[in-house]
């Protein structure tokens, strides 16, 4: 192999390490938001996980990680991870982290907004770093995710795509949009 190609196979290698640091990182936020001793309650065996507690203490939480298929560049996957909490006071605290694997395309933000409706949740987010070319953080974000429980009979969770959007309004109406696709390697959970 030649000195540019083991060079240039470095630097990808390099990043790749840091994207997944980055998304443990991320999953790891993700478990300790859940388990954060702030307002939640013990882990309760007769509903089988955590129970969350009014007051001035955390009231709901979505977290989730893992991929999907991009349906428009077939091959390649999109790899996501996610928190956040509400308190009693309706506010909320998380984030964000979205690459395009193959793409070498990434995004970080916080999460805004988020609305519970059954096992559905619509999130907004505003992406604070990224390195897209032309695109200028701070952008408004929309998603929608879907927790299908777990289990040996589980319905893959599902998680939609992150198209610019009015974060309030979005978490507001609760829109049919954008469209869902299953999580691969992953796991939503919702927690009310």
């Amino acid at each position: 192999m030649q000195k540019s190609s083991r060079l240039k196979f470095r630097r990808i290698r390099e990043r790749e390490i840091a994207r997944a640091l980055r998304f443990l990182t991320l999953a790891l936020m993700a478990a300790v938001a859940a388990c954060n001793s702030e307002g939640t309650g013990p882990l309760d065996p007769s509903t089988g996980g955590l129970t969350l507690t009014g007051g001035r203490g955390v009231t709901e939480s979505i977290s989730g990680s893992g991929h999907y298929v991009r349906t428009d560049l077939p091959g390649v996957y999109r790899t996501f991870s996610f928190h956040a909490t509400k308190k009693a006071d309706e506010t909320v605290k998380g984030e964000f982290q979205l690459d395009n694997d193959g793409l070498d395309l990434d995004f970080h933000g916080d999460i805004v907004c988020f609305t519970i409706v059954g096992n559905e949740a619509w999130v907004g987010a505003v992406s604070e770093r990224t390195n897209a070319a032309g695109y200028d953080p701070p952008q408004e974000h929309v998603f929608r995710i879907v927790d299908n429980g777990q289990g040996d009979n589980f319905i893959p969770d599902q998680v939609s795509t992150m198209p610019l959007g009015d974060t309030d309004s979005y978490c507001q109406n609760t829109p049919l949009y954008p469209a869902l696709k299953d999580v691969l390697d992953g796991n939503i959970q919702i927690r009310q």
